[in-house]
């Protein structure tokens, strides 16, 4: 057993409800002189090092217990193209800063690794968030200023204002305050499905593009509707925007499938002859703290 997948399991124990029973299911399984944890050794160090500083440069980061249960792997197994974990590994011509084959192996290959869930950090998805948000607050500021420009000119009485809009305000003031209106309805939606990717677990490039496509075209959408106003234009990026959320939360939903679930989402079944020694809760500890050592892992 690697020195990482117990890690994690006590990790999981430790944020689990049935902490104290499942460690001491542990226990005796490790007990057992059939189970061995196994250790990285110093040559594995320097290809976590190379590995890492490989996948920064590239900025592809990804979780480094993934890259220990990687390099584990490579140490113990022949690491086929088949893939292992939550990677796929695929062979390619080796370049010059490529980390060398573990063990001294001399392959012409070149590690190559694609996550599963995808090589990029889930806080990118709040980027369009923000960017909406700060937009949202900008329109906000620009409600007021027509507003105020707008009684300060004599063009309104602020009288007007007093239970909103009303027939005497200019239509520019009241185009602004009625595209605030719409940053305020429709992008709800928006800003949920984001919470949902990340406290799920499930950001990925497509959920990141659609997020950046919704918001650009609510910002071409609101180019539109605070100067030109030109009906047949407005409707186009609107549709599209909605279009591109109606994508984003399908792809959410279809994230959300046990298939596409990210991590360790599924433990193989053994039969319990494999492991003589292992008590049944030990045996059905993996899939009741899988949940918790996912939310543990980074």
């Amino acid at each position: 057993m690697p020195f990482v997948v117990l890690a994690e399991l006590r990790a999981g124990f430790a944020v689990g409800g049935a902490g104290r029973r499942n460690e001491a299911a542990l226990t005796r399984f490790l007990a057992s002189s059939r189970v061995h944890v196994r250790y990285a050794d110093e040559q594995t160090t320097h290809h976590y090092a190379s590995l890492f500083a490989q996948l920064r440069r590239q900025g592809t980061p990804i979780p480094t217990n993934d890259i220990w249960m990687l390099l584990w792997c490579c140490n113990t197994t022949s690491c086929s193209s088949r893939g292992t974990g939550t990677f796929r590994i695929f062979r390619k011509s080796r370049g010059r800063d490529s980390p060398s084959p573990p063990h001294g192996r001399r392959v012409r290959t070149h590690w190559w690794f694609a996550y599963s869930r995808s090589m990029v950090r889930p806080e990118v998805i709040f980027i369009p968030v923000a960017v909406l948000a700060l937009w949202t607050l900008a329109v906000l500021f620009l409600v007021g200023f027509r507003r105020v420009h707008a009684a300060r000119s004599g063009r309104v009485s602020p009288d007007a204002f007093r239970l909103g809009e009303s027939p005497e305000v200019p239509a520019d003031v009241t185009v602004a305050n009625r595209h605030l209106m719409n940053l305020l309805e429709v992008p709800v939606l928006f800003y949920v499905v984001v919470l949902g990717y990340y406290v799920t677990r499930r950001v990925d490039g497509p959920a990141i593009f659609l997020a950046f496509a919704f918001v650009l075209l609510r910002l071409v959408h609101s180019f539109i509707h605070l100067t030109s106003n030109r009906i047949i234009s407005r409707l186009i990026a609107f549709t599209s925007s909605s279009v591109a959320l109606l994508a984003l939360w399908l792809w959410f939903l279809w994230r959300l499938s046990a298939s596409h679930a990210p991590g360790f989402a599924r433990w193989p079944s053994l039969p319990a002859s494999m492991f003589p020694e292992a008590t049944p809760a030990l045996l059905q500890a993996g899939g009741a703290t899988t949940a918790a050592t996912n939310t543990h892992r980074t």
